[in-house]
């Protein structure tokens, strides 16, 4: 992840700040489009890591995780972080993993009304922490929610302990990333951290030609592929970012969805290739 991305993502949350209620819902849903590429990065490889590498839960994803780095924001827009966080690309890309985990882990997504024990837990863990952040005006911290979870257990059961409803420290971080005590737990300052030079991935004058590479590259192929791959990724190094999903070339190119699909799928083979031999580096939209 490179510099640039880290100040790109600071300066559209500091200008945002002081934006009135009547204006919130506006400002978000504008930060949201300025880092709509990332989010569909980490959507990407959230669905991998999980087992969905056809990405039939990728829309799904998306909505979760861009829900809750709406809170996120929100919370940061209203009243700064203390100490202040300065690596914001760190800091969101955590509690999106935090969303996919759920997302992949809850009841619904495995389609079993009785999960395992540790699903329920998980899945009440994560009710339990939005239903806080609400009340209380901020993320609770890890302690919080596990005595708000036990309280509630002891308060509805007859003998939550032998029934498996208690819930300790250890189940919240089954995910490494539970909240930020378990982003800062294990992964230090970094969350607090500016990213240096060296950590980039890409420069900013990388990327761009990178894209274009790509674009061009599908174009040798056929000059449909060219133009699936202008639709998808043509816009990435725009103000706002823009990396269109399947659906959204289909809509812009007026062909059928599968055919959207398939020939996106073609355009990520050649990302894969282009990426290898030009920059030794793995795809960022595979």
């Amino acid at each position: 992840m490179s510099a640039d991305v880290s100040t790109f993502f600071a300066t559209r949350i500091n200008a945002a700040r002081g934006t009135s209620d009547a204006d919130m819902n506006r400002a978000l849903s504008r930060l949201l489009r300025d880092f709509a590429g990332h989010i569909w990065g980490w959507t990407q490889t959230a669905c991998r890591q999980h087992g969905d590498r056809q990405m039939m839960y990728s829309d799904d994803v998306y909505n979760v995780i861009s829900l809750d780095v709406a809170q996120a924001l929100r919370k940061e827009i209203v009243e700064a972080t203390e100490p202040p966080i300065v690596n914001y690309y760190s800091y969101l890309q955590k509690i999106a993993q935090r969303s996919a985990f759920a997302f992949f882990h809850s009841s619904e997504r495995t389609g079993f009304s009785s999960a395992s024990g540790a699903s329920r837990r998980l899945s009440k863990i994560n009710k339990t922490r939005k239903e806080l952040t609400i009340s209380l005006g901020r993320e609770p911290s890890d302690i919080e929610v596990v005595e708000e979870v036990n309280r509630q257990a002891y308060a509805t059961r007859k003998d939550p302990q032998k029934q498996g409803a208690l819930v300790t420290l250890a189940d919240l971080r089954t995910t490494t990333t539970s909240s930020l005590d378990g982003m800062m737990e294990e992964f230090g300052d970094i969350v607090w951290r500016p990213t240096s030079a060296e950590d980039s991935a890409l420069s900013s004058a990388e990327a761009p030609q990178l894209v274009d590479a790509i674009v061009n590259g599908c174009a040798n192929v056929s000059a449909v592929l060219g133009k699936v791959a202008e639709s998808w990724i043509g816009q990435a190094m725009a103000e706002p970012p823009v990396i269109r999903t399947s659906k959204e070339i289909a809509g812009e190119l007026g062909m059928k969805p599968a055919d959207a699909t398939a020939l996106l799928s073609d355009c990520k083979a050649v990302a894969k290739v282009v990426c290898r031999e030009l920059l030794g580096i793995d795809s960022p939209f595979a």
